[in-house]
């Protein structure tokens, strides 16, 4: 996997070099300042122009490195390939400084490909959920449905919660962001009782399969600074 996407994008880990020592195997990456989470974490947002320009412009890097996953760059030859990363949450998105531009505002980079998986087209939409492994809190709803199949959906969905919660810290920082996955830990929706316990998922099950994203997903309780976005 990591022959095959890192060198295709600059917003996708580069492998340098892999060795063996005394018996293990090791990978060798750039080294990162810290990943997203991390940022989140220890860095105050700066709430002016320049920020919101710096999150849209990473973010719309890391749709077009997913872009190069979700289409293999060697599908000029047959059978095409179509890739799905299968773990974009922010731990596995890292931060390095960038080389020009604005100081302060780094450079964003999907890294980590250990769930990541390769299809055919006519295997692409096959996979049965229970064959997959999605990360906690931000799993897509098709993993909690019975006999729902992955696709390349799965990693749209997880960029999706990446995404809002990039906002989330935009607007509140850490502080914000901790009360959000906390408000996060609801049980059912509209009145229904949901099937299943209580977790930080963006969504909920309810009996029957019915799933529908969380309330405290779709409410927005803070005002938002639009002279920012001018």
């Amino acid at each position: 996997m990591l022959r095959r996407f890192g060198d295709q994008h600059e917003h996708i880990i580069a492998l340098l070099a892999t060795f063996t020592y005394k018996g293990s195997f090791y990978l060798l990456f750039p080294w990162a300042e810290c990943d997203l989470l991390g940022l989140w974490e220890k860095t105050p947002p700066q709430r002016d122009h320049a920020t919101v320009l710096w999150i849209a412009d990473q973010c719309l890097q890391l749709v077009n490195a997913l872009h190069e996953i979700h289409f293999s760059p060697d599908n000029t030859q047959e059978p095409k390939r179509f890739g799905r990363h299968g773990d974009i949450k922010s731990e596995n998105v890292l931060v390095f400084p960038q080389e020009t531009g604005t100081a302060g505002h780094e450079k964003l980079v999907l890294a980590d490909f250990g769930f990541s998986s390769v299809h055919r087209d006519t295997s692409i939409s096959a996979l049965s959920n229970h064959r997959v492994q999605a990360p906690p809190g931000c799993r897509p709803p098709e993993m909690d449905v019975k006999n729902a199949k992955t696709t390349r959906g799965f990693d749209i969905w997880t960029l999706g919660c990446l995404f809002l919660d990039m906002c989330t810290w935009w607007f509140g920082g850490w502080r914000l962001l901790q009360e959000f996955e906390e408000a996060r830990y609801e049980k059912g929706i509209a009145g229904l009782i949901s099937s299943t316990p209580k977790t930080n998922n963006y969504f909920n099950k309810t009996i029957g399969d019915h799933v529908e994203v969380k309330r405290s997903v779709t409410k927005v309780n803070f005002k938002a600074p639009i002279d920012m976005l001018n």
